[in-house]
């Protein structure tokens, strides 16, 4: 589904409202299941039901998605430059379509497979874990010059101590793990909280380019195995 890709245009409009709306929570542990509700101004709660597995990237994940959101949120107040903001919105819609597809699969494999695995998922774990940027080009740059194989990797040695090796380059801000994955309504404004955070992407998202001339690259990777493993296995833990 095209929406699930990362976007070569800049979110405006209702499409930018809708996803600044949205609030999700994770809850859950590792050891049974990871459920996220999702709340939308004046709509019901949804949720989303994963295996435990999930946990800990989850709240890497909505973590991420607030962190954004909320920095956005504040973009006159924090200054943040026209060209962060537009790449803050592309990350976000990515986000949002990368969830949905996790949806579709949650509603689709729960009945079924209580361990089920999201491919959406393992997917954006993969280039999360190797890359650590999902634009295109990044993602190409890093096909170009890294022996590893995105399509047909099997990440089976990620552990717990690699994950935390991943949060150590991140800093404890911007993995999240300082605010124990959460941001709350009076922290949304509190400069103690987005200042940090508006520097941690100033950062984090450099360098930044404002057109990608050779957005015809598919970067199907994201949602979908390569045609040489189709067994739909995964081993992130």
């Amino acid at each position: 589904m095209s929406h699930a890709y990362f976007p070569d245009t800049v979110p405006e409009g209702t499409t930018l409202d809708l996803m600044m709306a949205k609030r999700k929570v994770v809850e859950g542990s590792e050891a049974r299941r990871c459920l996220v509700k999702i709340r939308e101004d004046d709509a019901d709660t949804k949720e989303i039901d994963l295996p435990g597995s999930y946990y800990a990237h989850m709240q890497r994940f909505v973590w991420r998605e607030t962190a954004i959101r909320v920095v956005l949120a504040n973009s006159e107040t924090l200054g943040v430059g026209e060209g962060l903001q537009d790449t803050l919105k592309q990350v976000l819609w990515y986000m949002c379509g990368i969830f949905e597809r996790i949806g579709v699969e949650s509603r689709k494999a729960i009945a079924r497979q209580p361990q089920w695995r999201s491919e959406a998922f393992d997917n954006y774990l993969k280039i999360e874990y190797h890359v650590m940027r999902h634009e295109p080009w990044l993602v190409r740059e890093f096909r170009r010059n890294n022996d590893t194989n995105l399509d047909r990797s099997k990440p089976s040695y990620l552990r717990i101590p690699d994950w935390k090796a991943y949060d150590a380059k991140l800093g404890n801000l911007w993995s999240g793990s300082r605010l124990r994955y959460t941001i709350s309504e009076r922290q949304e404004k509190d400069k103690r909280v987005i200042e940090p955070l508006h520097e941690c992407m100033k950062k984090y998202y450099d360098p930044i380019v404002e057109e990608d001339t050779d957005f015809g690259y598919t970067f199907k990777e994201h949602l979908e195995s390569s045609d040489e493993d189709q067994d739909g296995s995964s081993d992130i833990v």
